[in-house]
């Protein structure tokens, strides 16, 4: 695969009495690459960071092998950033602020060609302030392909968005993706969107790493054994099974999901359940492999995870 797009060693970052950042250390590998945490967590200051808006207590990073603080500028013209809340001038129109924005670059893309890439070709004369909230975001992305770069760094892009206009941003991602060759790192809450399109995750939480790696050996690794059970009282069921031989690390992860871990297979297991419901008045709605992201979510940050 070659030189991961991002090195990060044992990398810390106090603010005062508060420690941010924790000695991370991780590599990030070309492709859509999803941080998860808690508020808190420490991925903003990564962010930052990465940037050189401000400087680690200790450790480095690099990008493409540079270094962050040393070849920022060099970093600078092959990184584009879309923040969470982006900032425009409404009165402004798509077109011409993106005209604007390409007189930074020594290398652009044309204004024309991006309001096309991301659906805003018949916006492009409307007063951003008259966008809706799905377009300001897509034209945030817009801005950040201009000048052409081979990474972008992504905060929270749903952020504040109805279904469709996530819906919109997610496909656009994996789009420039695929078309492009565009690498991205996404800060995101909401684990739907990152298992739908990352290849790679880091699981951030109080300053440390947690987790790290392929999105697909995560998830093998995780639910391996690990069953979740939808039910009417999931304390009761909990309480139930934590007494009986076949069931362990019995957990209530929801007001109305329990996720088991179990070496028997999931017939029987269903079967044991259904049995053990019936006799307790207890209605059971699904009986499954505990297989998506926010299963792994809860069992990697256990109680922490709750501010999510």
């Amino acid at each position: 695969m070659g030189l991961p797009i991002i090195q990060i060693q044992n990398l810390s970052k106090s603010f005062g009495s508060i420690d941010a950042l924790k000695g991370i250390s991780m590599n990030v590998d070309k492709g859509i690459f999803g941080l998860i945490g808690p508020n808190g967590a420490g991925k903003t200051t990564l962010f930052r960071i990465l940037l050189n808006l401000i400087t680690p207590n200790t450790g480095s990073a690099r990008i493409f092998g540079l270094d962050i603080v040393k070849d920022s500028l060099q970093i600078r013209k092959r990184v584009g950033v879309l923040h969470e809340r982006p900032i425009y001038l409404p009165s402004l129109t798509p077109l011409e602020y993106l005209s604007q924005v390409s007189k930074i670059y020594d290398k652009q893309r044309d204004p024309h060609e991006l309001l096309e890439m991301v659906g805003l070709e018949n916006a492009k004369k409307r007063p951003i302030g008259h966008l809706s909230a799905g377009m300001r975001q897509r034209l945030g992305i817009a801005q950040s392909l201009m000048g052409c770069p081979e990474l972008i760094l992504l905060d929270e892009p749903t952020s504040n968005l109805d279904v469709s206009g996530k819906s919109q941003v997610l496909d656009l991602i994996i789009r420039i993706h695929e078309e492009l060759g565009t690498s991205f790192l996404i800060s995101s809450h909401v684990l739907s969107e990152l298992q739908k399109i990352c290849t790679g995750l880091a699981f951030l939480g109080n300053g440390k790493l947690l987790e790290q790696g392929n999105i697909a050996e995560i998830m093998e690794r995780y639910s391996k054994d690990r069953i979740r059970i939808i039910t009417s009282d999931a304390s009761k069921l909990a309480d139930i099974l934590r007494d009986v031989s076949w069931a362990e690390n019995v957990r209530v992860t929801g007001i109305s999901t329990v996720i088991v871990t179990s070496s028997l297979d999931l017939e029987s297991v269903r079967s044991s359940v259904i049995d053990i419901s019936n006799h307790q008045s207890i209605d059971v709605f699904n009986v499954g492999m505990a297989t998506d992201l926010v299963d792994i979510y809860t069992e990697v940050f256990g109680d922490e995870g709750t501010s999510l």
